[in-house]
């Protein structure tokens, strides 16, 4: 898969991203990078990071797979956004899988519009 920014990737690329992400969860193998503007944001939404993970179809994806702008780190950034019940905020996550590990870089209602080429 290249690394350059996109947001055409196929089903079968995002099913098998998918796929690694939720075993390595599954396995334990998940860090969620708490940042300090997203603190109040997974208590406000009732959200459990994993699970909304876990929950993630190839028609959630937005984009990807894009480099890391931290050009130090190694992986692709995914991105989603998981809609809710009716009248409940939508979420953005965005995910990479680095050395072993599946890493929730942001999960938070979404701040741009977004369009789901896989919907």
């Amino acid at each position: 898969m290249t690394s350059q920014s996109r947001n055409n990737a196929s089903w079968e690329e995002i099913e098998e991203f998918l796929s690694e992400a939720k075993d390595l969860v599954g396995e334990g193998q998940f860090k969620f990078v708490n940042r300090k503007e997203y603190k109040d944001v997974i208590p406000r939404l009732g959200i459990k990071p994993k699970f909304e993970i876990l929950l993630l179809s190839p028609e959630d994806y937005i984009k990807g797979p894009c480099s890391d702008k931290d050009k130090e780190r190694k992986g692709n950034v995914w991105s989603f956004v998981k809609e809710r019940e009716k009248g409940e905020e939508p979420i953005y996550i965005k995910l990479k899988i680095e050395d072993g590990i599946c890493k929730c870089l942001s999960m938070h209602p979404p701040r741009l519009s977004y369009h789901f080429p896989h919907k």
